[in-house]
C-alpha cells in the first residue's frame, strides 16, 4: 500500500542518514583525531588506539545485533537479543569508562613522578 511504501522510504532514508553519521564520525576518529592521539608524548597513542579499537568494535555490534534480532531478521530470539544488548551496553558504557579513566590515571601518575607510598594522615582539627 502506498502508507507502506511511503513508511519504507522514510526508514530507507533514516538508516542511510544514521549510517552516514557513522561513518563521519569514524572517518574523524580514524584520521585527524587519530593524528593528533599520535603526536602526543608517552603512552597516550597507545591507549587512544586501544580505546578506539574498542569502540569500534563495539559500535559495529549494534546494528549487527538489531539486524540479526527481532526487528531486523528475527534470527535471534528476544531473549538472546535483550542479554546481549545489555551486555554490550555494559561493556561500551562501563567498561569504556574504567579502561580510561584506569589509563589517564597510571599515564598522569608517570608524568609527575612516582607517587609517595605513606599513606596520607588526617590532622587533628
Amino acid at each position: 500500500s502506498l502508507k507502506t511504501s511511503a513508511r519504507s522510504r522514510i526508514g530507507s532514508s533514516l538508516a542511510c542518514s544514521a549510517i552516514g553519521a557513522f561513518i563521519a564520525v569514524l572517518v574523524l576518529l580514524y584520521g585527524p583525531v587519530r593524528e593528533v592521539a599520535k603526536r602526543q608524548s608517552g603512552s597516550t597513542p597507545a591507549l587512544f588506539g586501544t580505546l578506539l579499537s574498542m569502540l569500534t568494535v563495539l559500535w559495529c555490534i549494534y546494528p549487527v545485533l538489531w539486524l540479526l534480532g527481532t526487528e531486523g531478521t528475527g534470527t535471534i530470539g528476544l531473549s538472546t537479543e535483550v542479554l546481549v544488548f545489555a551486555v554490550i551496553d555494559v561493556t561500551a558504557k562501563a567498561g569504556f569508562g574504567l579502561l580510561l579513566v584506569s589509563r589517564v590515571a597510571a599515564l598522569s601518575q608517570s608524568k609527575s613522578g612516582a607517587r609517595s607510598s605513606r599513606p596520607i594522615e588526617a590532622s587533628a582539627a
